[in-house]
């Protein structure tokens, strides 16, 4: 797989995954309905792709918690909005595992890539962003026929996000 560099621009609706070791960024993954990105920290830091003028993009995460810094610092801090597989699955689906190999399992066109972490990082690393892509798809429609669900994840759950995010970087007495 070749490097690649990150879109010109950023995409309205897309799926978002980081790799990284501690609090430095290795690689990053985007996925949109027709394309994958893979891009390496180095061309990260020297390519960062323009937001629309005008436009609130859309990135749905598998964890916002673990990914949003580090989106927040390439796009130099560009106010977006915000969806959670882990979260929607958690309302969908709350007495099973949400994490991404699972949920993946149950949702994306591609089964089983997590082992390739070691073995193959890029692909492993792309296969996050296309599994989230993947899940929150079929999660979506899952939602839509349940209103219930739908009001407690717009209304509770992700409001919860940010709550999580300041107590992180501020600490809980």
């Amino acid at each position: 797989m070749p490097r690649e560099a990150p879109p010109q621009e950023w995409p309205s609706l897309s799926a978002f995954d980081t790799e990284f070791h501690g609090p430095v960024l290795t690689r990053y993954s985007l996925a949109t309905a027709d394309h994958v990105w893979v891009v390496e920290a180095e061309d990260a830091r020297k390519l960062v792709p323009k937001v629309p003028v005008g436009e609130r993009p859309t990135v749905i995460f598998h964890n916002t918690e673990a990914d949003a810094a580090h989106l927040n610092n390439l796009l130099g801090g560009v106010d977006i909005s915000v969806e959670d597989t882990m979260h929607l699955h958690a309302v969908l689906w709350a007495d099973l595992d949400h994490d991404l190999d699972f949920v993946g399992s149950m949702y994306a066109r591609i089964n089983r890539w997590k082992h390739l972490v070691h073995l193959n990082p890029r692909v492993y690393s792309a296969g996050d962003a296309v599994g989230t892509w993947d899940s929150f798809q079929g999660m979506s429609r899952e939602l839509e026929r349940d209103p219930r669900s739908k009001h407690v994840y717009y209304t509770y759950q992700l409001p919860l996000i940010s709550i999580i995010a300041k107590a992180q970087a501020h600490g809980i007495k």
